[in-house]
């Protein structure tokens, strides 16, 4: 991996089997940042309404 790649790990599955749990853990362990994808598409939504 180069200086500019930047790794991503995408979490996916059915609602409340704990993904964001997982992701959260996952970032904290390796030291990756953590995006909660929902948060953001409500958060446009929101702002479109």
């Amino acid at each position: 991996m180069n200086d500019r790649e930047v790794p991503v790990i995408a979490v996916d599955g059915p609602a409340a089997v704990g993904k964001g749990s997982v992701a959260r853990e996952v970032a904290r362990r390796l030291d990756f940042n953590y995006l909660d994808s929902g948060r953001v598409y409500r958060a446009a939504a929101l702002l479109a309404a």
